[in-house]
């Protein structure tokens, strides 16, 4: 019903049928709709109320926030009032006018849907019956026919099954021999790399042999030719100035060799002719004949002296520990200068 209203209600919009157009009747004026809800507003210190919020509550409080329908309903009328612009007079009349046509052919309808159902089942339940009546045989042969195609569907599932197994084991098979013909194939390979890279590398170690050879041989044949060359060179005899440079180098080097052995012995001469002249000056000037007397022990060592080199001696000669270098007191002498 609400549907037909609304349908209506657009049409009248689409004709131009509108409040604004025709004066609307004093009982059919249109509804302003207020909101839902409304705050109270305090004035003062008095909290008066609004004249208009006070008929609001009244009303609400009267005749409810619906007029007693439901919410939903209530919605739903007010979107159908909205639509035909609040002239829901003539949109109802048209609907109650066209209300009795839409159930007279609602109900032919019904009566027709009825009528061709009851006519179908009779023709299926006759054909039914006349094909029983003809064939009266014809549910146990469709058996056994049903039953031959079952056994032959089986037979043929079965005959599939095998074929399928037989294939998959024929390809397993062959995948198989393809792996090992695959893996024989790789060995074959890697041995023959592995040939080839050994070959090469005992080819590589001749070749590098044979040159080593070869230069050791360009270098021996160099070496004679060279000793032959000097051997053929002829012997002369080395100029008279040569010969006495090399004399007097000769001569120098035997003097200087000679006053390096005997220099120690004339350092001690020395020595002893200082101390003598020395011990002579001191016993002069204090008169004393026991020092002159007592000359041999200007030349002895202290206590103190034999001490101290004694630790020195020990000390240079013990090992003090792991990776201790042991210290001799000994300066590095030329082959040469040995013995001197």
């Amino acid at each position: 019903m609400e549907q037909r209203i609304e349908a209506v209600a657009w049409e009248l919009d689409s004709r131009g049928c509108s409040s604004a157009s025709e004066p609307a009747e004093s009982s059919h004026r249109q509804v302003q709709i207020l909101p839902a809800a409304l705050e109270k507003v305090v004035v003062g210190s008095d909290r008066a109320l609004v004249l208009e919020v006070i008929e609001f509550d009244e009303f609400v409080e009267a005749q409810g926030a619906s007029g007693g329908w439901h919410p939903d309903d209530h919605a739903e009328f007010l979107r159908i009032l909205t639509s035909c612009r609040g002239d829901y007079s003539h949109a109802i009349l048209i609907a109650t006018d066209q209300l009795p046509e839409y159930d007279d052919l609602l109900v032919r309808k019904r009566i027709a849907v009825a009528q061709w159902r009851m006519r179908r089942n009779a023709e299926k339940a006759a054909a039914s019956i006349a094909e029983q009546a003809e064939q009266p045989k014809s549910a146990r042969q469709a058996q056994q026919e049903q039953q031959a195609a079952a056994h032959q569907q089986r037979l043929k599932r079965e005959v599939q099954r095998r074929a399928v197994q037989s294939w998959r084991e024929r390809k397993a098979q062959q995948e198989a021999e393809a792996d090992a013909a695959d893996r024989h194939e790789r060995h074959l390979q890697q041995k023959a790399k592995l040939e080839a890279s050994q070959a090469w590398q005992a080819a590589a170690r001749a070749r590098l042999r044979s040159y080593h050879n070869s230069k050791a041989k360009e270098k021996r044949e160099h070496e004679m030719a060279d000793i032959q060359r000097t051997d053929a060179r002829p012997a002369t005899a080395p100029p008279p100035e040569q010969l006495q440079r090399a004399e007097a180098r000769a001569q120098d080097m035997l003097q200087r060799r000679a006053d390096l052995k005997h220099a120690p012995e004339v350092l001690l001469e020395e020595r002893k002719r200082r101390q003598h002249a020395l011990a002579q000056k001191v016993a002069q000037g204090f008169k004393a004949k026991a020092a002159l007397e007592e000359e041999g022990r200007l030349h002895q060592d202290t206590s103190a002296f034999r001490i101290r080199r004694n630790i020195l001696h020990t000390d240079g000669l013990t090992a003090q520990g792991s990776g201790f270098i042991c210290h001799v007191q000994a300066k590095i002498v030329p082959q040469w200068r040995q013995g001197l």
